[in-house]
């Protein structure tokens, strides 16, 4: 994935769970609050939950981790964001980070 910087990044994980699990966004050790360039959209029906990052500026620049978790369990995935000259680029270094694994008793 790529987008150019001043415009909107995207980081999508797919999830499922019962009950539907809740999230936290990281990045590094830092948890992302809602609000001002970011913001947090959730589709039932893909269940899909995804960071929208607003005006990508080259400290956006880092490792970005989601945490699901409902009663059954926990599970977290992480991804990298590379920041270059006119272009923003996503590397997915961990393998379940398009669909994290269930959590379902």
């Amino acid at each position: 994935m790529s987008t150019f910087i001043e415009q909107t990044g995207y980081i999508a994980v797919l999830v499922e769970g019962n009950p539907a699990p809740t999230f936290k966004f990281y990045k590094g050790m830092t948890e992302i609050i809602e609000g001002g360039r970011y913001k947090f959209l959730t589709d039932g029906d893909t269940n899909t939950i995804t960071l929208c990052i607003r005006k990508i500026k080259p400290n956006d620049e880092g490792k970005y981790k989601i945490i699901v978790s409902n009663c059954h369990g926990e599970d977290s995935a992480e991804t990298q964001l590379y920041v270059g000259g006119k272009r923003t680029f996503m590397v997915y270094k961990h393998p379940r980070m398009e669909t994290l694994s269930s959590l379902y008793q």
